[in-house]
């Protein structure tokens, strides 16, 4: 049983990720966490909302967390339950730090726990904690690792111009985002100062 863990988790590989890979896999993480934070709110509420602090389709605390399970995947990789317990800390960890960083910056909440078992402040609550942790182990694992080896296979001289294209494009974004940030209804609520 534990050689076919193993196997499946490749625990014997330590992937190894070259600059061009970690923005790639950091835009490529974020576009799917705002295609998750989209289909949520499109399934819950009904109506369509482009989440997040930015306009462009990226949640970038998605791609923050794939990096950091990207570092700590370097020493606990061959130890699955270590490797899920310190990412469900850091996940934990950075949605409550974003969570205090937007509000002060933009005095707006894009996320309250409030109404939800077990949370903390309105920033983390169990349900989110969960689903970060499920996310960590699978990406960390599967996605990452894979997206990793499908990046390798992009020539240099054209990975490197799709990673300044989509970093140009990612940053006139987040530049105009921290003065004017993304924000109405389905998307954020004003917090009394």
């Amino acid at each position: 049983m534990k050689e076919k863990i193993n196997k499946l988790l490749k625990l014997d590989e330590t992937p190894k990720y070259s600059f061009p890979n970690l923005i790639l896999i950091f835009l490529s993480i974020s576009v799917i966490g705002w295609i998750w934070e989209v289909i949520y709110r499109l399934i819950r509420k009904g109506v369509f909302a482009n989440r997040g602090f930015l306009f462009g389709p990226w949640i970038p605390i998605y791609g923050i967390g794939a990096l950091l399970v990207i570092l700590i995947s370097k020493k606990l990789r061959k130890q699955p339950f270590a490797f899920t317990l310190v990412a469900a800390i850091i996940c934990a960890s950075l949605e409550y730090t974003i969570s205090l960083i937007l509000e002060h910056a933009f005095h707006m909440k894009y996320w309250d726990y409030g109404r939800y078992f077990m949370n903390l402040n309105g920033r983390i609550c169990l349900e989110s904690v969960l689903g970060f942790t499920i996310a960590g182990f699978l990406f960390g694992y599967f996605l990452i690792p894979f997206l990793n080896k499908l990046f390798n296979k992009i020539k240099t001289k054209l990975k490197t111009i799709i990673c300044i294209i989509l970093a140009i494009l990612y940053i006139i974004d987040f530049s105009h985002s921290l003065v004017h940030p993304n924000t109405g209804k389905g998307i954020s609520w004003q917090v009394n100062k």
